[in-house]
């Protein structure tokens, strides 16, 4: 299936703005840089995973509020990962979630190719609105 993938890449600024986002409401400390990996945006399902380097409860609960009141064309979620020891949350498209979560241990082969393609797709018409709303909740440093 790898061969079969189609290529695609999108803007640095545009694949990082929500990370950018974040990191202007408190500092970041982050594993992913963008939502998608540089190469090619099929590769696998967009997800940004990140910590707030001083991060509280609060600080989760107002982004939860965000994302779940944010109407796109995709379901959005963020949850912390269960494996991460030094807090790392995920910000995911819902379906992204539940094909990882899925019995399957290869979470591109739980994929059809055209779901895969449709969801990376609708992420990437999904990222400024998104990061948008994230924004209206989230006030720069403390600001």
């Amino acid at each position: 299936m790898e061969s079969d993938i189609p290529i695609r890449t999108i803007d640095f600024e545009l694949n990082s703005c929500l990370r950018e986002t974040l990191n202007k409401y408190k500092k970041i400390e982050s594993p992913a840089l963008c939502l998608f990996p540089d190469s090619n945006i099929y590769s696998r399902p967009p997800r940004l995973v990140f910590r707030f380097k001083e991060g509280t409860s609060e600080d989760y609960e107002l982004l939860t509020k965000a994302i779940n009141e944010f109407e796109g064309k995709l379901d959005w979620i963020i949850y912390r990962a269960k494996e991460s020891k030094k807090g790392n949350h995920i910000i995911e498209p819902q379906i992204s979630f539940e094909h990882r979560n899925s019995n399957e241990s290869d979470e591109i082969k739980v994929w059809a190719l055209s779901d895969l393609i449709r969801t990376c797709d609708l992420a990437v018409a999904d990222i400024n609105p998104l990061t948008e709303q994230i924004a209206k909740y989230l006030r720069p440093n403390g600001d």
